[in-house]
């Protein structure tokens, strides 16, 4: 038999990304951002995750994307052997054309 060791210490996640382009012609302009922010937690007896999008665009002076999206979800370990709680909860937002 075999069994994994877990240490006391907690594990910490931060990642923030973002990405985009931009485009210039002698007529127009236009640009799109992409933003992530992703946080976690994790021990022995709890995980939990939060992730956050936003996509932001013009063109031309006018909006074109403005979406924003969250998550959260967690699991919680510390009941019975081999059972568990998890939740998950989300919202999202979305500019219409």
């Amino acid at each position: 038999m075999s069994s994994a060791q877990f240490t006391d210490s907690t594990s910490y996640l931060v990642q923030f990304t973002s990405n985009g382009s931009i485009n210039k012609t002698n007529e127009s302009k236009a640009y799109l951002l992409n933003n992530v922010v992703r946080l976690g937690i994790r021990q022995k007896a709890i995980s939990l995750n939060f992730n956050n999008n936003w996509i932001y665009g013009k063109q031309n002076q006018q909006l074109t994307n403005n979406d924003f999206s969250s998550t959260l979800d967690f699991n919680l370990y510390k009941t019975l052997p081999h059972f568990f709680y998890w939740g998950l909860a989300n919202y999202n937002t979305s500019y219409s054309l």
